[in-house]
C-alpha cells in the first residue's frame, strides 16, 4: 500500500513539468506522449489510492473527482498517439488507454454511488 503520497505526487509533478514542455514543441516525440499519458494516469492512481484510505466521504469524493480528471487527461494525450501499443518507442511497458478508461469508469461509479448514499 502506498504511504508516501506526497513523494509520489512530487515525482509525477516533476515528470509532468519536463514532459509538458516537450509536448508543446513541434513535432512532438511519441515517447513524450507516452510518458505524459503515463504520468497523468499515475496521478489518477495516486488519487484513487488516497480515496481508498480515507474514511470521510467528502474527502473520498474529492479524490475520486481528481482521479477522474487525471485519467481524462491521460486519455486525451493517448488519443494523440498514433499506432498506440502496450510498449512505448523505447520498449518500456505503458498503461493501455483501455485500462485508464476502466479506472476512470470505476471512479465515476464510486462517485455515483456516493451521491446515492
Amino acid at each position: 500500500m502506498l504511504k508516501d503520497f506526497d513523494g509520489a505526487r512530487d515525482n509525477f509533478q516533476k515528470a509532468l513539468e519536463f514532459t509538458e514542455s516537450l509536448a508543446s514543441q513541434s513535432p512532438v516525440n511519441p515517447l513524450t506522449l507516452y510518458v505524459l499519458a503515463d504520468a497523468y494516469s499515475g496521478l489518477g492512481d495516486l488519487e484513487t489510492s488516497r480515496a481508498a484510505q480515507i474514511k470521510k466521504v467528502p474527502a473520498k469524493i474529492a479524490h475520486w473527482k481528481s482521479a477522474v480528471s487525471w485519467y481524462e487527461k491521460s486519455l486525451e494525450v493517448s488519443r494523440n498517439i498514433q499506432s498506440q501499443s502496450e510498449y512505448n518507442p523505447e520498449s518500456f511497458t505503458t498503461v493501455r488507454p483501455a485500462d485508464v478508461r476502466d479506472r476512470r469508469d470505476e471512479c465515476l461509479r464510486r462517485l455515483a454511488g456516493s451521491r446515492a448514499d
